[in-house]
This record gives structure tokens, sequence and C-alpha cells, in this order.
């Protein structure tokens, strides 16, 4: 099974510079026992990058007057072939929650 060596491919990049984030320095001032501080350091910044798309998605599809819900309603009834409708039994919530008769 082949892997990714983050640390390695990241130590070989002459692109990575050695200046710190606000991340670096949050993990070099706090003692995280048991904590990889780069595996840390790499799953915060991904957040962050999640965090910074999702503000962006909201901002845009505010602009069109949609939520993110309306959206998502949307996009599956997009991938429905016409008349574009979706059974109600055949979604994900009502599979999960079906209630005794």
């Amino acid at each position: 099974m082949k892997t990714l060596d983050v640390k390695r491919n990241f130590d070989q990049d002459p692109a990575v510079t050695s200046e710190q984030d606000h991340i670096d320095r949050f993990l070099s001032e706090h003692d995280l026992p048991g904590v990889d501080p780069e595996v840390e350091g790499i799953v915060d910044r991904i957040n962050g990058l999640r965090r910074r798309f999702h503000t962006m998605a909201d901002e845009t599809l505010s602009e069109h007057g949609l939520a993110e819900g309306e959206w998502k309603v949307i996009s599956s009834l997009r991938l429905q072939p016409p008349p574009y409708r979706r059974s109600a039994a055949s979604s994900r919530g009502a599979r999960i929650f079906r209630p005794e008769r």
C-alpha cells in the first residue's frame, strides 16, 4: 500500500518557507502531550480552508437569495431526470427517521 509521507514531502519542497504563521506560533507556545505538532498544523490549516470556503459559499448563495439548504435541494433536483422531482421516501432523512405506524 502506498502512503503519502507529508513530512518528508514538505521537507523536500523548496517552495515551503520557514516563515511561521499563527498556527505554528500556537503550536510552539503550547505543549500538547500525545499530539504531533506537524500533523496538528496540517489539520488546523485544512479546517481553516474549510471555514473560508464555507463562508465564501454562503456569501455567494446569499447574493442569489439562497441558503445552503435550498441550494442543496436545487442541486439534488438537478441530478434527477425530468420532471426534476424526487420522492420524499427516497430522501436521506426519510431513511433515517421513519416513525412506527
